[in-house]
């Protein structure tokens, strides 16, 4: 039988991420309030994404304008990962918040988001307290800009609320709680982690025999080259892609070429050296290629190239020198100066296929100089694309030849009408007109065979939408938000591939019907629909669906067969929800994992089948008039989101499923009894979970032990969890566990949390044992809010200082906007614990203040008193047996299982004997120094480990700090 050779090449070291996909251009977004990080903590975490060779979007050449506004978008449509730094003032900036509804939309769509926390606290930004709240209170005495009515300004402010509170509860960084350096190291590397499992590599499931993976991989530690030879099917290409799928991240660029032939392999690793490398690191795409063919072209005379760019464009049309070879040009207008564009400029390039005309500094700046004629001639009739934000004339010229044309984009121009009658369209994919308040009419599309994608956001003066948008067969998006005159949408076809339309805003919308099968995103939101129609349950593949501040009547039963639901928006709605309507909802929505029922009024109580809605991960019922939560409600093991702030109606809460991450319960002023909270302390690996009763007054005795046991027994076991995370952290950046609480209350508790260095001055000393005999501290303060406080962006700020007063350790911590009277602050962070006890030093003392993000101590509250409670590692067995939970969850908590790129970790507190203990020592230095050995190669593949308790501490201590 035949052989066949499959040749592995590898050089150069870093990582690069490649180009994956022609929609995705950047590998990162960076979105941030400029005035706030750009010259401290964005600048040093741009810097760090370009050393690992990450390619990140920002805008520190942008100055802020309208026109930037479409280029900012497909900036963020454009990246594989958006990074969210939330600051003071974020919320101040309107750009901040459009970016962000942006960003939010591309998750629906796959993109990854990783917000961090720059000195701003998460609640404050689910709560829109503190700067947040003072933003929104500004934003809300504006009454809009421009074309912006007071009531679509309104809606605008409804979705960077929700917006902000769903990227609020997306895991992230918080740098209040971490050295900034090290944060930053954190998120690139998880923005490392997240670019390698968005990899579209195409081998799936085990990879059942590493043994010839295992030797080629060896083979690469000294060999740049590797034939892999045999007979055909015997799994070559295989271990060749496997070994892809492993260890391109340790390369500076990657690519994985299938079925190239060595020739062609050789002559185009030649051409690449020749005109392109410096150094070792490669990067192979057919872009490069085509880059190298436009430098090899006339050097010159840039009239005579195929592609301009910039200023050899700006040249050109400077000089009305374009000739018939030019076939694309991308223009940036904001860095030309005194640039005239004649009439006949663009006629003149009768071959002209891409033309992309746009202005990064917006059009108000003062580098942008572009003089117009009264009208311009007709475009080439060769025209595939063309790009030109805020396009300055009310009509494209005529005679327009659409035949080739494939996508237009012209978001925020002064064009009333594309073209008159019915053109060729066989090629047209995409329109965005977006943004163009004048727009008055959409042609005819009917000969439009192939459009995919139509946006006409903000399209003001749009009266009607075509019946041939309608009746495409070929439509997948359809957006139409804030087309503020438009009446009415409805479609008389079935369209067989629309997924997405969205209709938000679109404020006197009072009819709406559309079929199709595959539609999975459907926002109704802020329209006049007063009646949903009933062919909406054949909408068996929708996901998303938003209803918010509509005026409907009732909940049609229909919804209950969207069996494929997996978020569903009832905000803002006078809607009558009754029991029995929602219980007929809930048994047909067995997908669910988002529901929101906010400031739903006439929403009283939830039904008792709730449990079968059992992959629901959040659940909003902030301001609803809900009295009692069903005991079902703990059922619902993969809830993580409870939020009820403002229930002012809320007089019980029961037992809580054990995997809640944020429990609000906030200004629920006749909240009087709540149930066991023992079940929050398990699942804890890798958590952060907060807990507030923020200004809820009413509740009794028992029901604050309740909350204290509760939460004690879950800062316990996450000290107890820590163990092991600290040692899977430094592979695979698990995050630390950390508690938070706040409650009524004017006493640091003693019971029992067992507190017992406590202090009514501002700084406690504490002495310390040695390194490796403690796990943390719980920190505690009681604050009193002074009459008249008035701010609302304070936080406590801790300091750590060793014996000669140097200080080591600064941070800060919870947030206390909004507090009505005294509370009780506890928090666990082992973070900070590590930091301290890196100095060994006998001991330390602490400072608290209340203070706000610039560090200025603040007058309007005061602090009480204050505590610490030392965690040793001699507490661990008898903290376990006060663990009285359920047989059920006692058996989670002592056998933990954590799986996580191939190692198995279980953690037991039951007794073995010596020699058993002993075999697992020798089993687990083995198996340590193996993995030592494979992490500081290309990957880290972990053995199967079986580890007690006792022995897993001493040997993370040992790890830690010897």
């Amino acid at each position: 039988m035949k052989e066949d050779c499959v040749v592995v090449v590898a050089f150069g070291f870093g990582v690069n991420m490649g180009r994956w996909s022609l929609d995705e251009k950047y590998d990162v977004f960076l979105n941030f309030r400029g005035d706030d990080t750009r010259r401290g903590f964005t600048s040093h975490l741009y810097n760090a994404l370009n050393q690992r060779c990450i390619n990140t979007y920002i805008d520190y050449k942008i100055a802020r304008g309208e026109d930037v506004w479409p280029e900012l978008v497909k900036a963020i449509k454009q990246s594989r990962v958006s990074i969210v730094v939330f600051s003071k003032d974020y919320a101040s900036s309107t750009w901040c918040l459009k970016e962000l509804v942006e960003i939010l939309e591309c998750r629906k769509e796959g993109q990854v988001v990783i917000p961090v926390f720059y000195d701003v606290d998460p609640s404050d930004i689910r709560g829109l307290s503190g700067s947040y709240g003072k933003a929104f209170a500004k934003h809300d005495r504006d009454q809009g800009q421009g074309d912006t009515d007071r009531q679509s300004y309104k809606q605008i402010l409804l979705r960077w609320k929700d917006a902000l509170k769903e990227a609020a509860n997306i895991s992230g960084w918080d740098c209040s709680h971490r050295d900034e350096s090290l944060v930053i190291q954190n998120v690139v590397n998880d923005v490392m982690q997240k670019l390698y499992l968005r990899y579209p590599v195409e081998l799936k499931g085990l990879f059942k025999n590493k043994k010839p993976y295992k030797q080629v991989k060896l083979l690469l530690k000294t060999t740049r080259v590797i034939g892999i030879w045999g007979m055909g099917g015997s799994g070559k290409s295989t271990i060749a892609k496997f070994l892809f799928a492993k260890l391109f991240p340790n390369y500076d660029n990657v690519c994985f070429m299938a079925n190239s032939k060595e020739f062609s392999l050789a002559k185009l690793f030649f051409a690449l050296f020749k005109e392109e490398v410096s150094t070792s690191n490669v990067v192979v795409s057919e872009f490069d290629m085509r880059k190298l063919q436009v430098r090899q072209e006339c050097t010159a005379n840039p009239g005579k190239r195929s592609r301009l760019k910039d200023n050899e464009a700006g040249e050109v049309i400077k000089k009305n020198t374009g000739t018939d070879a030019i076939h694309g040009i991308t223009l940036d207008l904001s860095q030309m100066e005194d640039l005239a564009l004649c009439a006949d400029t663009l006629s003149k390039m009768k071959n002209l296929k891409i033309l992309k005309l746009y202005n990064s500094l917006g059009k108000s700046s003062s580098n942008t100089y572009l003089n117009l004629p009264a009208t311009l001639k007709p475009f080439s009739d060769q025209l595939r694309y063309i790009e030109w934000i805020g396009y300055p004339f009310e009509y494209i010229p005529s005679p327009f030849c659409t035949k080739f044309l494939v996508e237009i984009h012209m978001p925020q121009s002064k064009v009333k009408q594309l073209w008159q009658g019915i053109q060729e369209l066989h090629n047209l994919e995409v329109i965005d007109l977006s943004e163009c308040k004048q727009f008055e009419k959409l042609p005819n599309l009917s000969n439009a065979k192939k459009l995919k994608w139509v946006n006409l956001s903000g399209c003001g003066s749009l009266l009607h939408l075509h019946p041939s948008v309608l009746s495409s067969k070929t439509l997948v998006t359809l957006i139409l938000d804030r087309c503020t005159k438009l009446k009415k949408v409805r479609g008389k076809k079935h369209l067989k591939h629309l997924q997405k339309i969205s209709v938000n805003g679109c404020l006197n919308l009072e009819e709406f019907a559309v079929s199709s099968d595959l539609i999975e995103n459907l926002d109704l939101s802020h329209t006049r629909i007063q009646t949903l129609d009933p062919s909406i349950q054949n909408m068996h593949n929708l996901k998303w669906l938003n209803l918010e501040g509509l005026r409907l009547k009732i909940l049609i039963k229909e919804i209950s067969c969207l069996t494929s639901l997996k978020e569903l928006k009832i905000s803002n709605s006078s809607l009558k929800i009754d029991k029995q309507r929602l219980h007929v909802l809930f048994k047909g929505l067995k997908s669910l994992e988002i529901l929101y029922l906010q400031n739903c009024s006439n929403l009283f109580e939830l039904p008792n089948n709730i449990d079968v809605l059992s992959q629901l991960k959040e659940l909003r019922l902030d301001g609803s008039n809900v009295k009692n939560l069903p005991e079902s409600i703990k059922n619902l093991q993969d809830l993580e989101i409870l939020s009820l702030e403002n229930c002012k109606g809320l007089e019980c809460l029961p037992e809580l499923p054990f995997g809640i991450k944020y429990l609000g319960v906030i200004n629920c002023t006749s909240l009087e009894l709540v149930s066991n909270l023992k079940s929050l302390a398990t699942r804890m690996l890798g958590m952060t979970k907060r807990v507030t009763f923020k200004n809820s007054f009413k509740m009794d005795t028992h029901s604050l032990k309740h909350i204290m046991k509760g939460l004690y027994l879950t800062m316990m076991n996450a000290a107890i969890e820590n163990v092991s995370v600290r040692t899977l952290g430094t592979i695979n950046g698990y995050n630390y566990n950390s508690v938070e609480l706040c409650l009524p209350g004017g006493k640091v508790p003693s019971i029992p949390w067992k507190i017992n260095h406590r202090t009514t001055n501002l700084s406690i000393t504490v002495k310390l044992p040695k390194p490796y005999k403690l796990l943390g501290f719980i920190y505690s303060v009681v604050l009193s809010p002074i009459t008249g406080m008035k701010k609302h962006d304070c936080r406590i700020t801790c300091k750590c200082y060793l014996p000669n007063e140097d200080m080591k350790e600064a941070w800060l911590d919870s947030d206390i906007g909004g507090l009505k009277s005294d509370h009780v602050y506890v928090w666990y962070d082992p973070l900070h614990c590590d930091n301290i006890l890196k100095y060994n030093a006998p001991k330390v003392r602490f400072e608290f203040c209340v203070a706000n993000n610039k560090g200025e101590v603040d007058s309007s509250i005061c602090i009480k008193e204050c505590g610490i409670r030392l965690i040793r590692v001699s507490n661990m067995f008898s903290i376990l047996s006060e663990l009285q939970l359920d047989s059920k969850n006692k058996k989670d908590l002592e056998t933990r299982e954590v799986v996580e790129t191939g190692k198995r970790i279980i953690i037991t507190s039951t007794k073995r004997s010596d020699e058993e203990e002993n075999n697992d020592k020798r089993n687990q230095i083995g198996d340590q120094q193996r993995e030592l050995s494979e992490y500081n190669s290309f990957d880290n593949i972990a053995g199967m480990q079986l580890i007690t308790l006792h022995l897993f501490i001493i040997i993370t201590i040992l790890n830690n700090y010897s």
